[in-house]
Formats: C-alpha cells, structure tokens, sequence
C-alpha cells in the first residue's frame, strides 16, 4: 500500500486528480492547497509548494520522465512547471493573446504546442506565436479533430464544424507541424482518409496512424464507426492505406506495443500488427462494470470495481491481480500507468447515501449522498524501475 503522505487532503468530497510522469504519479487536488509527486520506486513522496487555487485547476501534462506542465489558464494565461523532484515548482509565464484559443496542449521537442499558433520553448522560458495561412486553419481548426504528437511533429486530421443550414461538414485532409522547422503545412490529399470526426490519432513509431471514427451522416441518421484509416509518413510526406479492422464506437483510446497498436473502445481492443497490416480482435474485461481504462509506456490495462487486467499484446490474453482490500468499494480514484508501475491512489468513499438502499416504491429517496475521501493507495509493479 501506498501510505497518505503528510498534509495531503482526506475527507474532502472533492475528488483529486493525477497524471503519469515518467515512473512518477502527479497528484494534485483542484480546491485544497496540495500537490505531490509519489515515486513508487523509492516509495516517498515529494510535495511542491506556492501554487494558487487558479494553477491548481489547470491541465496538467507530461513533458518528460521528470517534468510536467500546468499550462494555462485564466486570469493572465501563465502557468507552472513541476519538477517531481523538487519542491518549488518553475513559472511558465503568460501565454500570447492571439485570436486562436487552440486546443489542449501537445508535448513536443523542447517544450509545448497549443495547437495552433502558440509554442512554449522550456529552455528559452518563453512562448514564440507560429504563423499559419488559412489553408492549415481550415484544415486543424475543426471539433472533433484527431490530434498526435510525435515530438518531433504535431498532426491535426479532419474534424467537424457547423454551417448555417448545412449542420455538421466534415474537414477534408489535416495539417502537420513540423517542431524543427517551426511551421505548419497541410497533408497531402493523395491516399489519405475519407473525412472523420472523433477519429484515433497515434505516433506508430515511425508514423502516424489515423483510425476509426465516425463518417458523415446522411438523411438524418446518425453517423456509424469507419473502420478503416490511413497511416501518415512525414519523412515522405505521403498516406498508405490501413486493412479494415473492428468498427470500435468511440471514445477511441490507443497505445504503441512494440511492434503492434492496441486500440480500444468500452467493449474490444483491436490489436493491429504494423509489420503485416492485419488487425486481431479481443473483447474487455466484462466480469464487473468498468471503472477506468489505464494506458501508458507500451501497455493497457483495465481497473475494475475490485481487481485490474493487464494485456497482453503478444498472447492476446489479460491477467487478473485482485485489489487490496482497502481500495474495494471507492469511486473517483486516481488511476495511472507509470514507466515502472500501475498505480491507484486516493478515491471517495460513500459513507451514508440518504436512505436510498431500499426506498418504498411509491416515494423515491433522497438522493444525497455523503462520501469521504482517502489519501492512500497502492501500486503494482509492472516493469524495472529507471
């Protein structure tokens, strides 16, 4: 088990949150003054000092195995950098006014992209607006848009936007950044896929694939799953097909294996093999109603009510470890894949739920519900410790 570390906030109804940073779990809490790094390798806890209530809210994201970034937001747009080893966190500082708001933030070489004209360089300590015309707007600017990093580029593909008495018209083609050269450009038309929203985009390695999604609805009815896609080389600058696989409904998660993706939905996982082009087909863990979909470093794993399954890409088969004990019956925990472990941490527990286990039929319940929350958790080790 993972102990609660000193200051840290128990008993609050509020629930924390936490991302993976390299072998690290950041854990914050969004209305109490407390966030702390916990390294289950050496099994301590580092807390970090000095951010407000307003930094405290913001997205938080990985930028390497020891770095993250809450990045940015309201008031001045300014944020912090977080190194998991030290207490005082670094001020990122406010980012540009530009008329593009942009997305959530991409991870690229040496520091941020927020799609699509602000860039943050963490060695300069300063942000640099990209240009773009309005070819690349049309074609990154959409809802619903498949974004990837790959470090080195940043690629947008199709998406959504409304028109006046048309409704919903689906982006043909996408953009790419390119971190070296500091520009953006659009994708050629030549073999790519057919216009998608909510579609799967993911670095493969050496490209990136694009998958799944829903197509363009016609005669009022609703969208179905596309289960084709295309894969993107920037170093060619050119779309090969990829074989049809499941028709997974979204929200599509996915994940590079070594030499395979795992794509999943709530119900399958489609393994695809990136040497062979061909897709292989495994349901989900289905025994208990699932909690948390964790992925991360190569792996997948599902966290249920009482016990976790990881994958196992090469034999198609997930393994069972049950839960302790004191983590059964929580809702709202912290859940991360690490480079070295599985972690589960924190939660809420119901401590009394206003009379509602068994309501007469004809007066309903109260549905208040007190909760409690916790500050411990426990890990599992999964790979060696880096």
């Amino acid at each position: 088990m993972i102990a609660a570390p000193a200051g840290a906030p128990a008993g609050d109804r509020d629930p924390a949150r936490g991302i993976a940073v390299g072998r690290h779990l950041l854990a914050l809490h969004p209305t109490r003054p407390w966030i702390a790094s916990y390294d289950p390798c050496e099994r301590r806890w580092q807390e970090h000092a000095g951010l407000t209530p307003e930094r405290r809210r913001l997205p938080a994201i990985a930028l390497d195995p020891t770095h993250a970034a809450l990045c940015c937001g309201p008031p001045d747009r300014s944020g912090v950098i977080l190194d998991v080893g030290a207490a005082a966190p670094r001020e990122l500082p406010s980012m540009p006014q530009t008329p593009w708001p942009g997305r959530a933030s991409e991870v690229v070489v040496d520091g941020l992209l927020v799609p699509i004209d602000k860039r943050f360089h963490l060695r300069e300590g300063a942000w640099r607006v990209i240009p773009f015309d309005d070819a690349v707007y049309q074609a990154s600017g959409q809802q619903g848009s498949a974004v990837a990093s790959s470090g080195a580029h940043v690629i947008v593909f199709s998406g959504g936007r409304f028109e006046p008495g048309r409704g919903e018209v689906l982006a043909v083609g996408g953009a790419i950044f390119d971190a070296w050269k500091d520009r953006w450009r659009t994708l050629p038309s030549a073999g790519a896929p057919a216009p998608r929203r909510d579609a799967l985009a993911l670095w493969a390695g050496r490209d990136f694939l694009i998958y799944g999604g829903l197509g363009a609805a016609s005669g009022g009815a609703s969208p179905t799953p596309l289960s084709d896609g295309g894969r993107f080389d920037p170093a060619t600058d050119r779309w090969r097909s990829v074989a049809p696989g499941p028709a997974l409904r979204g929200p599509l998660g996915g994940v590079l294996a070594g030499d395979v993706v795992l794509v999943w939905d709530a119900e399958r996982v489609g393994v695809y093999d990136l040497a062979s082009d061909r897709w292989r087909e495994v349901a989900m863990p289905a025994r208990v109603p699932v909690q948390d979909r964790v992925a991360g470093h190569g792996r997948l794993a599902v966290v249920t009510a009482d016990a976790a399954y990881l994958f196992d890409p090469e034999r198609l088969r997930w393994s069972e470890t049950p839960l302790p004990e004191a983590l059964r019956g929580r809702h709202d925990r912290v859940q991360v894949m690490t480079s070295s472990h599985l972690v589960i941490w924190g939660g809420k527990r119901n401590t009394a739920s206003g009379g509602c286990e068994d309501p007469p039929p004809d007066q309903g319940c109260d549905p208040w519900v007190e909760t409690r929350g916790e500050a411990d958790g426990a890990a599992l080790r999964l790979g060696e410790c880096r």
